[in-house]
């Protein structure tokens, strides 16, 4: 179902859509939610609870506007849902603003629905075990994709959208269809029809219709009353609502056990056991709760469920404004849903499974939780979703969480350092065992107590959003110890890190170091005053001693120049 699927979304892990999808049509890449089209029948239950509301479905109403600008013949199928679309005074106010968007006629689907019930009684009276209404696509999905055994129950007639198609195709000429509804897996009945009489052209639903009114500045609610171009019997307009098949058509005789059933996990439920049913059943399936008026196609309406339900019976019971009514008249409606391609479940051993088992940290049954965190029912199912490679072993959150843990607790155990983590109150809830030898306090003391208590005063309280970080030396005085701190504020959660690196003994090194160096400076300084002094004496004694050469060596001259006069 290539026109349904996630855009890109901020995928925070949740695997919500995972959970709430019956079928598992969903798989991570690259950790986004995608849905694998094979797989899906269309339900959009995984867009309804998206909590990122990433839907992207891929609408026909570009194509839509493109015929009425071109001035060709657009005629509306319009689902009786339609009563349902919003707070309106007249339902048939709908009817008026469809008009002033452009399309040549406006019908109703419930028109084909007559055809169908008709379709219906006959089928009803033969001689099979169970019969399975055809109305819904999802239901004949899922049939077909998940239960291929049972299709031959599908009552193998077309849909009343599809069967008022064919009506309308045999009566105009050269005109093209548009069916307007609740319902988004109408665009995928349409793809897989092989009839091209019975298909119908394009398929908008009535949120499409309220971002194009909305961009066309048309308010429905100021809108007057119009009539249908064509309208279908009271009886077939019960179709959308729960039961409304089984009320809409005369059932004369009664040789079948009735069901209803709504939901795709009830649908499911009843499929399960659809073998221990001996009796001969008729079941009106809806994929949707109550029936079509909650399809997701009117995602976008502000009534409630229970003011849909209302809506749709107060419509019914009026007199509608209508210029004709449909007479009944017979067309080929049969349709064959064996030839829909069935889903082939890949097997695995229990080799393989529990050798998947294993890389998610469940060696024994004892370690399977079955949380359902990962959106899948058991760890088994999660185990054999891994093996078809729609899931990944990091969707398993609390083996995630047990390795993120058992990584923290090494990481901060074996950490030379001090680490110390306090609440938003200051209250230490981290004291590991380097905090419990630095600060001389157990960590049983130390825990949820105030950080100052054992810290002599609080470090973190300087931090904000506008400074997470800090980093100081400090001595602390009241252990007597000098630490290199980093501080961090954690502002998503709310908590306050420190790490405390002790270096009271680098920092008394270097005391003794420095008080070295200065006492080999000044031994150094004493030895050249020491030596200056020598200097002095012997530059003194020099002094003298050059004195008394020079007299000796004056009187010597005067001898040596009297003996040569003589």
């Amino acid at each position: 179902m290539e026109y349904l699927n996630f855009e890109q979304a901020n995928c925070q892990h949740c695997y919500k859509c995972i959970r709430h999808c019956h079928v598992k049509a969903i798989e991570m890449v690259d950790k986004q939610a995608k849905i694998v089209p094979d797989l899906c029948i269309g339900c959009g239950n995984c867009f309804h609870i998206c909590p990122q509301n990433a839907k992207h479905i891929t609408t026909d109403i570009n194509d839509v506007k493109n015929v009425i600008n071109n001035g060709e013949k657009l005629i509306v199928s319009l689902a009786p849902a339609f009563a349902s679309y919003d707070h309106l005074d007249d339902p048939m106010q709908f009817i008026t603003a469809l008009k002033q968007l452009g399309f040549y006629q406006i019908e109703e689907t419930a028109i084909g629905a007559v055809n169908v019930s008709e379709g219906y009684k006959d089928i009803y009276t033969r001689d099979q075990q169970h019969i399975i209404t055809s109305s819904c696509p999802s239901v004949n999905f899922l049939i077909t994709k998940y239960y291929p055994e049972y299709a031959k129950y599908l009552a193998p007639v077309l849909s009343p959208m599809m069967a008022h198609n064919r009506l309308i195709k045999t009566k105009h000429k050269d005109v093209k269809t548009v069916f307007i509804g609740p319902c988004i897996v109408k665009k995928e009945e349409t793809r897989v029809c092989t009839s091209p009489s019975s298909c119908i052209d394009f398929v908008i639903t009535f949120d499409d219709v309220r971002d194009w009114l909305q961009e066309r500045n048309i308010d429905v609610t100021n809108c007057a009353p119009s009539p249908f171009d064509l309208a279908a019997s009271k009886a077939t307009k019960w179709y959308p609502l729960s039961g409304g098949i089984v009320k809409a058509t005369d059932f004369s005789e009664s040789p079948r056990r009735i069901i209803t059933i709504d939901g795709v996990a009830s649908c499911k439920q009843l499929l399960d056991h659809l073998s221990e049913l001996s009796e001969p059943t008729w079941i009106e399936m809806n994929a949707c709760e109550e029936g079509c008026i909650n399809g997701y196609g009117n995602h976008d309406s502000k009534l409630s469920l229970y003011k849909k339900s209302e809506a749709v019976r107060q419509y019914i019971q009026q007199d509608t404004l209508t210029t004709d009514t449909y007479t009944y008249r017979p067309i080929d409606i049969d349709f064959d849903y064996t030839t829909f391609a069935s889903i082939t479940t890949q097997t695995y051993s229990e080799k393989e499974i529990q050798a998947t088992l294993l890389k998610l940290g469940k060696p024994t049954e004892a370690d399977e939780l079955n949380c359902g965190g990962c959106g899948y029912q058991s760890c088994r199912d999660k185990a054999k979703a891994i093996l078809d490679g729609k899931a990944t072993i990091e969707m398993c959150l609390p083996h995630m969480r047990m390795i993120s843990e058992e990584m923290n607790n090494i990481i901060i155990s074996h950490t030379p350092n001090a680490v110390i983590v306090c609440d938003k109150d200051f209250h230490i809830i981290e004291f590991n065992r380097q905090a419990v030898t630095a600060f001389n306090t157990s960590k049983q003391h130390a825990l949820y107590m105030p950080v100052d208590t054992i810290l002599g005063e609080n470090l973190f309280q300087s931090l904000s959003d506008q400074t997470p970080t800090a980093t100081l030396k400090k001595r602390l005085n009241t252990h007597k110890k000098i630490f290199d701190i980093t501080l961090q504020y954690l502002p998503h959660h709310h908590l306050y890190l420190g790490i405390f690196k002790d270096i009271t003994s680098l920092e008394e090194d270097k005391i003794k170091r420095k008080q070295t160096s200065l006492d080999v400076l000044e031994m150094a300084q004493n030895v050249i005053d020491k030596q200056m002094v020598v200097a002095h004496e012997i530059a003194s004694l020099l002094g003298e001693t050059t004195a008394e050469t020079k007299v000796t060596l004056s009187q010597l001259k005067e001898l040596f120049n009297e003996d040569h006069t003589q």
